[in-house]
């Protein structure tokens, strides 16, 4: 860095970086200002963050296209997926689904100390709850 931005100038610049790389330190860089300064900015100006975070879904948004693009051209990328699952894990990432069954929510609370008919009870009460909600 040559010079300390003065005020907010650094912020379009750090925006425009970021949405092209999806790089902070590289944003940073670019933008003259330090990580904790853009984190610090990020953290007091709700608009500077909603920026921030709509450059980086443009980020992800170019990331996804070039998948789509190898993709249909029959090539793999285990870097381009690995980044897809990091930035889109609603999407992208592994699932998992867990079921526990009522008798196991029991026997859970058993080993934790309640009676037997305690556990029924508390179980039972907590899934008319789940079912009612």
């Amino acid at each position: 860095m040559t010079s300390k931005p003065r005020g907010k100038n650094w912020r379009p610049r750090f925006i425009e970086v970021l949405r092209n790389s999806g790089n902070v330190r590289a944003s940073c860089t670019a933008a003259g200002v330090s990580r904790a300064g853009a984190y610090r900015a990020r953290s007091t100006s709700a608009a500077f963050a909603a920026s921030w975070d709509e450059a980086l879904a443009d980020a992800v948004d170019t990331l996804e296209a070039a998948a789509w693009t190898r993709a249909r051209a029959g090539t793999s990328d285990g870097l381009l997926m690995w980044l897809l699952k990091a930035h889109r894990r609603d999407f992208y990432g592994d699932k998992i689904q867990i079921t526990i069954t009522h008798d196991q929510r029991v026997a859970s609370l058993v080993s934790e100390g309640f009676t037997q008919s305690e556990a029924e009870a508390a179980v039972e009460e907590a899934e008319r709850i789940a079912t009612t909600a």
